[in-house]
């Protein structure tokens, strides 16, 4: 089974391999990255997550997780500047 994460953080255990930063949040992120790890061999696992500091790099293989292949894709993060929310943009109803 092939799986795709879209993920708001770099979890914990990938972060170190990548030697990049990561924040302790979204746990269940990381206790669902340790139970697929350790049950299920079949899956292969891709993430995207937003990874601003590691320059040139758009997709890494081999990052293990226990027993699980990780195939990781980066994103940029647009943290600079706040979301405006455009009420315009919105369908009239």
């Amino acid at each position: 089974m092939r799986i795709l994460w879209v993920c708001n953080i770099v979890p914990p255990a990938v972060a170190e391999q990548l030697n990049t930063a990561t924040t302790v949040k979204e746990g269940w992120i990381t206790g669902t990255l340790e139970r697929l790890s350790r049950e299920n061999t079949d899956i292969e696992l891709g993430i995207c997550m937003p990874v601003n500091d590691i320059d040139g790099i758009y997709k890494r293989d081999n990052v293990k997780a226990g027993s699980l292949d990780i195939a990781c894709y980066r994103f940029l993060e647009q943290t600079s500047s706040p979301w405006v929310y455009d009420a315009t943009l919105e369908k009239a109803a």
